[in-house]
């Protein structure tokens, strides 16, 4: 039988996991009934729906139930089997169906969003006059609002009284939150509510509600990974740095311990004041718009997820094996602000004139990383890792 399904690597929380991977196992979730697309779209990044839904496969396949899945495991090649026998069928469950579907709806950067929103100048997507995510949301979608954000409209505003032009724009705007809502575009709603509650104040999002929302979820993925296989490697400390002389030599040093040997990482450049080590992931809204992040691409603008070993690493060493271990922060920061162009003219008159305030989205954890590592033929091999949460 031909394998229809077959991984690269092993599916866990506790893997550094690849993104193919990830998405090819999502998918075929999805054709088993056991994935539901979350709120946040269908990324190639693990999370939590994911591996409930190769629990609850497992379960139903009476295999063991610990959410992984290993190239050549009982859990792929179930699958592989289940996917050519469903093709053979042409019976493809789809997740809260009752009846047969012929192929399930993918949020992909190929597909249209699930509302997707006619704009003013009759185009979906036009990147041209983007400032920012929200001036996109009001100057490329304004007829929403019953053709209230329309030029005529919106010039009469801009022609009037200073305090007038504020007070008008901000009404107008207001109108718009409730339509967001209704259209499903509930974080943008949200972040512009709070523009217009005129604070000013920092919006601080819950860690776990943060971890829905597309940046984080790449971001965190992402960085965690780096920290990982940064290990394996002598790297650049920071790899925008066009500084090459500023090296961490994690592969030397690591494969230079001795048995019984403990080691501080980084042994390599550090600056007073500032992280061990640190990586740094940014979101753009092209990028959430290309993934049919709607909704968060007219909620943000540019996202950066930055995670910081202010401590650095201690690493172990015990017979062949290397345990590094050490504290991370993650911090999440999104500028909730207009920087001019024809398309911001209603949120800056509301800002200019009126009482909105222009203010930061942000989040912050700390988790712990504990990596073993297998020294075999001169190179560090992952054996497993753990990131839990420590607050």
């Amino acid at each position: 039988m031909v394998q229809t399904f077959k991984l690269k690597a092993p599916i866990g929380s506790s893997y550094v996991v690849d993104p193919d991977d990830i998405s090819k196992t999502k998918k075929a979730l999805i054709r088993t009934g056991d994935y539901e697309i979350p709120s946040y779209g269908l990324t190639p990044y693990p999370d939590t729906p994911m591996f409930d839904g190769l629990k609850a496969f497992q379960k139903r396949n009476g295999l063991t139930i610990d959410g992984i899945a290993r190239p050549g495991g009982e859990t792929e090649t179930m699958l592989s089997r289940t996917l050519a026998e469903n093709s053979r069928t042409n019976a493809v469950q789809i997740k809260g169906a009752n009846t047969k579907a012929t192929a399930p709806k993918y949020r992909e950067a190929s597909q249209k969003p699930k509302h997707s929103v006619q704009t003013a100048d009759s185009g979906l997507l036009n990147s041209d006059a983007w400032a920012n995510p929200t001036a996109w949301a009001f100057g490329k979608a304004g007829k929403q609002v019953d053709g209230a954000i329309d030029g005529t409209i919106g010039g009469a505003i801009k022609a009037a009284p200073d305090e007038i032009e504020g007070a008008a724009a901000q009404l107008v705007l207001r109108a718009a939150s409730p339509v967001g809502r209704m259209l499903g575009l509930t974080n943008a709603a949200d972040a512009l509510d709070h523009f217009l509650d005129g604070s000013g104040r920092p919006r601080t999002i819950p860690r776990d509600e943060a971890r829905q929302r597309y940046p984080v979820i790449k971001g965190e993925g992402l960085n965690r990974q780096r920290f990982v296989e940064g290990f394996t490697k002598n790297r650049l400390a920071d790899p925008e740095d066009e500084n090459k002389d500023n090296i961490y030599e994690y592969r030397s040093h690591l494969l230079a311990m001795k048995d019984g040997d403990s080691l501080q990482l980084p042994a390599g450049p550090d600056e007073a004041d500032m992280p061990r080590d640190r990586f740094n992931s940014i979101t753009r809204s092209e990028e959430n718009l290309k993934n049919w992040e709607i909704d968060e691409a007219l909620a943000s603008g540019k996202s950066q997820f930055n995670s910081e070993a202010q401590n650095g690493f201690t690493a172990t060493r015990s017979g062949d094996t290397i345990t590094i271990t050490g504290d991370v922060t993650h911090s999440w920061k999104d500028p909730y602000d207009f920087d001019g162009g024809p398309s911001s003219a209603l949120p800056e008159a509301a800002r200019d004139h009126g009482n909105a305030k222009e203010y930061d989205n942000q989040s912050a954890w700390k988790q712990r990383m504990i990596a073993t590592y297998r020294i075999q033929d001169g190179q560090l091999v992952l054996q497993s890792v753990d990131w839990s949460d420590l607050d």
